[in-house]
């Protein structure tokens, strides 16, 4: 899969990458990740993440939160963790390879405490 140039999103530095086929995340990622409002320390869950938008969105929004994405895609998965690398995540954000219909097999009960998809 082939990843464009990077280019800015709120915030604007540094830049996102996304891939330049198949999925490309809109403002409606954006609007998500604006009227979302976890708590201070929430444990957060990114279903179905893509590229990563709105878990940094959400991370620099909301600095006392974790964030777990997880995506089917397993180059949509690579892309995420550089974005996370770029934004300074580490340890803040992950990502995880797999199927959000496997979630009960994938995190035990009670793992976070808010989620966001779209």
């Amino acid at each position: 899969m082939a990843v464009e140039e990077p280019f800015a999103i709120y915030p604007p530095d540094p830049p996102l990458s996304q891939p330049s086929d198949g999925y490309r995340y809109s403002i409606d990622a954006l609007l998500l990740a604006s009227f979302a409002s976890p708590k201070p320390m929430d444990r957060v869950v990114d279903l179905g993440a893509g590229c990563g938008v709105i878990s940094i969105v959400l991370a620099h929004r909301f600095p006392n939160i974790s964030i777990t994405a997880i995506e089917l895609q397993q180059e949509l998965c690579t892309v995420a963790e550089e974005n996370y690398a770029r934004h300074g995540l580490a340890g803040r954000a992950e990502v995880v390879l797999g199927d959000i219909n496997s979630f009960r097999t994938l995190f035990a009960a009670g793992s976070f405490d808010y989620a966001v998809s779209n």
